[in-house]
Order: C-alpha cells, then sequence, then structure tokens
C-alpha cells in the first residue's frame, strides 16, 4: 500500500515504510515490522535451520518493549495467518 492505495509490486520494487499484506502460504518480500496479525507463524527455517514455527505477534503501544516476535524476515514463509507490516529493510540490507 501506497498513499493509501492497495497495488501489487514486485518484491524488488518494494521500498522502505511501504505496508505489505502478507498471506498464508506466501514469501515474506523483504524485512519487515507487523502493525497487525491474526494467529501468525512463520517457518525461518531458511536463515536460522529451526524446523519449529515461530509465533508472531504484532508491534503495538501495549507490548512494543517486550514483544520479541515484531519482525518477519525475507525470504520466509508465512505458515498460517496473515499480517499486515511496514517494510524496514529491503535488497542488502535484509
Amino acid at each position: 500500500m501506497r498513499q493509501g492505495v492497495t497495488t501489487t509490486v514486485d518484491s524488488e520494487d518494494l521500498v522502505v515504510g511501504d505496508l505489505v499484506v502478507i498471506e498464508n502460504g506466501k514469501a515474506i518480500p523483504a524485512d519487515c515490522i507487523l502493525v497487525s496479525s491474526i494467529d501468525m507463524t512463520t517457518n525461518e527455517s531458511s536463515l536460522t535451520g529451526e524446523t519449529e514455527a515461530m509465533h508472531k505477534l504484532h508491534l503495538t503501544q501495549d507490548n512494543y518493549s517486550h514483544n520479541p516476535c515484531p519482525f518477519v524476515l525475507q525470504s520466509t514463509l508465512v505458515e498460517t495467518g496473515q499480517g499486515t507490516a511496514i517494510v524496514a529493510a529491503v535488497g542488502d540490507l535484509t
């Protein structure tokens, strides 16, 4: 989403600050911070080698100081749930 308009763009065209919709079964297109999520888990085995899915919680005013999981990382897969996230890093910075 850019300037309040939902559009489809290639992951190569994402920029920091874009709002992305993340869905079950899809790869995360960039490193992002979750701003909303519903029962989201991700498979991060491509980065960590861990086979267990990671539960993800979006960032809120109440949990910002103790939420260990508001981040979703490029190339990891959404196993369950959905969410919305702000792009935090793209390209070589991920």
